[in-house]
């Protein structure tokens, strides 16, 4: 230890901070000294987790120190051992004792909050070790120094807390206080450690909190540190307020619209709140505030030029056409039609705007062709599969031109095991893949969402539910159990048969290498392509192109093709583009692990459905249902809301089951 700690007192031993400069020297002196530093959490002060930290070389104790970062404990630890070793001598260190976990623990905890000062003095209040006053010091200096402080309050002093790490939060203490007038408000106070920084009062909980707060940002910027050490003395309510009536809050929903609209255009023109406003944030929330509904609609300008990107924005409230803009971005378009709205608003009669201008319908807002709906402040949404429709390659314009009643129910054998759960992914997928238009709209009614779902603007279920979710999953099923008792139903099952009538692998091989004896000249001379990747044999792919134009043309109904287990991956994909030329789907299946193929003619769901009626064997991966093992409406009567419930009814079995 004596030879370490004279060359830690060289100079060129000294490194930029005292974990490197221990550790060097470690390395450097070979000395066989190993170095123990240990991190341990203590206890939690403030709403913080303190650590512990101690530093020992081999078993002799060097430092220990207490911090609630450990980054910035392991180098106060280490700062410590090295101050204790260019300072003290061998002796001195020797005989340094370590405190322990539990005993510094033990100390903290009578420490935590506790105030010992004479009278008359001021009281200085620590928390392990650390001046209060030092610290309400440097949320005062960071407070100060903010470059874009918060609109309010709250969040200032909550962000300038942070950035000065203090180890004490805030508390805030609201109190709930009635006055001789029957009225209700709520008294607050502002802690930071044993010291009320602010106090405030108001007639709703938030506005007290704000009131609060705001007091408390003022002392902290006009009054001196000592005169923040004394708390704040109590207010009171003013004496006015105990001689004001009682009234309830004015309902806005009462209102006429036209007395919505002219307090939406008076909130617009007294300005905004805050500098950091935007126009975008005043007409949502002076909307809002006035019961006033703004909804967003996006929509191509040319419906018929799909290369065409420029699209139209418009900005409704309460269905009413406030202003539109064409633009090629929708962040743009978006910003620019709420610019234009508030010149509109503040300029323009509010007679004359209900009375002249446009009014969207029910059915434009769900028009699926729509490129985006944003309703603000609103639980109702409408939506659809109309992107799924686009993205398979359907047209909306010819969805449009199909009839509900062509649809085929399309299942898998997963969702047959619970089809009130799954009733929506069926109802999606069946949908999808008949080209049909599957919508669903959820709002909100009392404290309950209410969702409706149509297929082809026809509807078809509806239901209330505790949530979106619930409510749709609802609808669906109840949707979906009216269209088991009138539509066919086809699923897509394992096929436990095949392996009797397929053809197997073995005897296209045999084909190939008679063909390969016949006509060697054919074997091409490259085997791989340009990446290194193994080219399809020829004689295998011949094999099986031939085998299949032969199966195919000699079936006239069930025309469907099935290879056994054993073509390469590599032939697999050359076979099935082959049958997509051909017209022809594919799929692979599995039978005990190992994958096979099928082909089949590409056929429209009605026209499957027919040929199973006549065949009883599947079709491709299709398995007609028979009506005779489909469930009923009446199974999912008793769980689908249609109505309301009432508030005070006990719960009942089918409640219990929804939630």
């Amino acid at each position: 230890l004596h030879r370490f700690c004279l060359f830690l007192r060289h100079e060129d031993s000294l490194k930029n901070n005292a974990i490197q400069t221990i550790m060097n020297g470690i390395t450097s002196c070979k000395l066989g000294l190993k170095v123990d530093y240990q991190a341990e959490e203590l206890t939690k002060i403030g709403g913080k987790i303190m650590y512990t930290g101690v530093l020992k070389l081999d078993t002799v104790f060097l430092a220990r120190a207490i911090r609630p970062n450990k980054k910035d404990l392991k180098q106060e630890v280490f700062q410590k051992a090295l101050n204790v070793m260019l300072s003290e001598t061998v002796q001195a260190t020797y005989n340094l004792v370590d405190p322990e976990k539990d005993a510094i623990k033990e100390e903290l905890d009578q420490q935590v909050y506790k105030e010992k000062a004479t009278d008359g003095e001021k009281t200085t209040k620590s928390v392990a070790g650390i001046d209060i006053m030092a610290m309400l010091q440097s949320i005062i200096t960071v407070l100060k120094n903010m470059k874009n402080p918060p609109d309010n309050p709250i969040s200032t002093l909550e962000q300038a807390t942070t950035q000065a790490h203090s180890l004490i939060k805030m508390e805030y203490q609201p109190t709930p206080v009635v006055l001789s007038n029957s009225r209700q408000y709520f008294m607050a106070a502002l802690t930071f450690g044993s010291t009320v920084v602010g106090q405030g009062w108001g007639v709703t909980k938030k506005e007290g909190k704000l009131n609060t707060y705001q007091s408390a940002k003022d002392r902290l910027e006009t009054k001196t540190l000592d005169e923040l050490g004394d708390s704040m003395e109590p207010i009171e309510i003013p004496e006015t307020e105990h001689h004001l009536p009682f009234t309830a809050k004015a309902n806005v929903s009462k209102l006429s619209i036209e007395e919505r609209f002219q307090a939406l255009v008076q909130a617009l023109a007294g300005g905004a709140t805050s500098p950091r406003q935007t126009t975008h944030n005043q007409i949502d929330v002076f909307s809002l505030q006035n019961n006033l509904i703004p909804m967003l609609v996006v929509r191509k300008a040319h419906e018929n030029d799909d290369e065409d990107k420029t699209m139209i924005a418009e900005l409704y409230i309460e269905k009413i056409l406030i202003a539109s803009v064409e633009g090629q971005k929708k962040r743009d378009c978006f910003h620019r039609v709420y610019d234009l709205a508030v010149d509109v608003l503040t300029s323009t009669p509010s007679e004359q705007i209900l009375s002249q201008h446009k009014r969207i319908t029910d059915e434009e807002v769900k028009d699926p062709r729509l490129l985006d709906l944003i309703i603000k402040g609103s639980a109702r949404t409408v939506e659809s599969n109309a992107s799924a429709l686009k993205r398979i390659g359907f047209k909306l314009d010819d969805v449009f031109t199909r009839d509900w009643r062509d649809l085929v129910i399309l299942e898998n054998q997963d969702w047959m095991q619970d089809r009130e759960r799954n009733a929506f992914c069926i109802l999606q997928f069946s949908c999808t893949q008949n080209n049909l238009l599957l919508q669903w709209e959820c709002d909100c009614v009392e404290k309950y969402f209410r969702c409706m779902v149509s297929i082809q603007k026809q509807l078809m279920g509806e239901s209330y539910g505790s949530n979106k979710v619930a409510a749709r999953n609802l609808a669906c099923a109840d949707a979906l159990f009216k269209l088991y008792e009138t539509q066919e139903v086809l699923c897509m099952s394992q096929r436990p048969d095949d392996q009797l009538n397929w053809i197997s692998y073995e005897s296209i091989k045999e084909k190939a290498e008679k063909m390969r004896k016949e006509s060697v000249s054919e074997e091409p001379i490259m085997k791989t392509d340009e990446e290194g990747n193994r080219l399809p044999n020829s004689f295998i792919m011949k094999a099986l192109t031939m085998t299949l134009d032969e199966k195919i043309s000699k079936q006239r109904d069930l025309r469907e093709v099935v290879f056994g287990p054993g073509i390469e991956l590599v032939e697999s994909r050359e076979l099935r583009s082959y049958g997509r030329e051909k017209n022809l789907r594919s799929d692979v299946r599995q039978h005990q692990g190992q994958p096979y193929l099928i082909f089949y003619d590409k056929l429209d769901w009605q026209e499957i459905v027919k040929l199973l009626r006549t065949h009883s064997g599947p079709y491709g991966k299709f398995l007609r249902v028979d009506k005779a093992t489909l469930p009923k409406h009446s199974d999912v009567e008793n769980v689908v809301m249609k109505d309301l419930p009432i508030a005070d009814s006990p719960p009942t079995p089918e409640k219990c089951k929804q939630s």
